[in-house]
C-alpha cells in the first residue's frame, strides 16, 4: 500500500475534527474524501500532509512511517513525499510560472535537471507556452494548472488535493477535472482528493471515504456505495436518495407495501417480512417521475422547492417530508410545475429498495 492511515484523531480544543479515521490506498489509486463542510475531510488531508499534527494514530507513506503518536514520529511536510494543491492556488505573485513551479525543487536544494523537470510538469498541463507569465496574467483555470504542475514537479509519492476546483465555474471545473484524471492515470500517482461534490467523487474515484462529523461513515468503490448504501447518510448524501421509515402492510392479493408518512410504496423484493414490521426504504430519484395527481400505491406527496436544467431534462427539486431530492422531468412535457406547487412522485417498485428491517 502507498498510503496507510490508522486511528487518526485530531482535536481543536474540545472540538473533535477527526475521530479514529482509518483507510489504506494502493499505489496509483484515487481516493476521495467526501463530506459536507465541517465533516473533517480537509483536516484529515492536512494531517496526511503534515500541516496538522494528529492527537493519535499512525500515518505511513510509501512504506515509511511519517507520523506515529506512540513512537513520537513526526516527519516534516517537505520530507513526506507529498504534493499539495490548495483551493486558493497559493501561487507567489512576484514569481513567473516557471519560478512558481520550480520553487519546490529550490526548497529541497535540487540544482540539477530543474529546467527539464519544470518543462515536463508544465507540458503535462499544457502550460509550456506561459512559463514567463505572472499569476495576474493568467485565468483562474490557468492558475490552477500551474498549481498542479508545482505539486507534481518533484515526483511526489502521493498527490493531495483540497477542493481544487471550487473557485471555478462549472464548465471549466468539469474540463479541468477530466484533465486531472487523465494526468493522474498517465503518471500513475496515488491521489487523495477532498470535495463536497458527490458527482466529482463518483466520476473520478477508485474509492470514496464518506465523512460525517469527523468519522468515516463508509468507504468503498463508488458503484458499491451507490447501489448498496450501507446506511441512510450515505444513501442521502452520496446517492441523493430519499430515506423513508415505513411499516409493512400485507394486502389481500399478496402484495407487500411499506406504509410511510408520505405515501405507500410497493416492495418488489420484500423477503421474510411480517405484518406491522418497521422497515427503512431508499428511493432512487432517477427512477421516479412527477405526477399531477396521486393517492394510490407508489405515489409520494411532495412540494416543488427549486428547478435546474440539464442537457436532456429538467431537474425539479422536490421536498418530501423534511428531505429534498432531485427528480428528472421531460423537457417536452408541457406540464411545468411552479415553485411551491404541491406534486406527487410516482415511485415504481424498481425505485424502492428495502434497506433493512428496524
Amino acid at each position: 500500500m502507498e498510503l496507510l492511515v490508522r486511528g487518526v484523531t485530531k482535536r481543536f480544543g474540545e472540538v473533535v475534527a477527526v475521530e479514529d479515521a482509518s483507510f489504506e490506498l494502493e499505489r496509483g489509486g484515487f481516493l476521495t474524501l467526501l463530506g459536507p463542510s465541517g465533516s473533517g475531510k480537509t483536516t484529515l488531508l492536512r494531517c496526511i500532509a503534515g500541516v496538522e499534527t494528529p492527537d493519535s494514530g499512525t500515518i505511513e507513506i510509501g512504506g515509511k512511517v511519517v507520523f506515529s503518536k506512540r513512537d513520537r514520529t513526526a516527519v516534516p511536510p517537505e520530507e513526506r513525499g507529498v504534493g499539495m494543491v490548495y483551493q486558493s492556488y497559493a501561487l507567489w505573485p512576484h514569481m513567473t510560472v516557471f519560478e512558481n513551479v520550480a520553487y519546490p525543487l529550490k526548497v529541497r536544494g535540487l540544482t540539477t535537471e530543474v529546467d527539464e523537470r519544470v518543462q515536463k510538469a508544465l507540458g503535462m498541463l499544457n502550460m509550456r507556452g506561459m512559463k514567463e507569465r505572472y499569476p495576474y496574467q493568467l485565468s483562474g483555470g490557468e492558475q490552477q494548472r500551474v498549481a498542479f504542475a508545482r505539486a507534481l514537479v518533484y515526483d511526489p509519492e502521493v498527490l493531495l488535493l483540497d477542493e481544487p476546483f471550487s473557485n471555478l465555474d462549472t464548465p471549466l471545473r468539469e474540463r479541468l477535472r477530466d484533465e486531472l484524471k487523465m494526468v493522474q492515470l498517465e503518471i500513475g500517482i496515488t491521489t487523495v482528493y477532498v470535495t463536497h461534490h458527490r458527482i466529482e467523487a463518483s466520476s473520478m474515484s477508485d474509492k470514496i471515504a464518506i465523512l460525517f462529523q469527523g468519522k468515516i461513515s463508509a468507504i468503498g468503490p463508488p458503484s458499491d456505495l451507490l447501489e448498496h448504501p450501507p446506511n441512510p447518510y450515505v444513501a442521502s448524501f452520496l446517492g441523493g436518495m430519499l430515506v423513508l421509515n415505513g411499516v409493512v402492510r400485507r394486502l389481500e392479493g399478496g402484495e407487500v407495501v411499506a406504509e410511510t408518512s408520505a405515501g405507500n410504496l410497493e416492495l418488489s423484493d420484500s423477503g421474510p417480512l411480517s405484518e406491522g414490521q418497521r422497515v427503512e426504504i431508499y428511493v432512487k430519484p432517477s427512477l421516479t417521475k412527477l405526477a399531477r395527481s396521486g393517492g394510490g400505491r407508489n405515489t409520494l406527496r411532495g412540494k416543488v422547492v427549486g428547478l435546474t436544467r440539464d442537457v436532456e431534462f429538467l431537474e425539479y427539486h422536490v421536498q418530501v417530508e423534511d428531505q429534498m431530492i432531485k427528480v428528472p422531468h421531460d423537457l417536452h412535457d408541457k406540464w411545468r410545475p411552479s415553485i411551491q406547487e404541491s406534486v406527487f412522485l410516482e415511485a415504481p417498485p424498481a425505485a424502492s429498495t428495502l434497506s433493512r428491517a428496524l
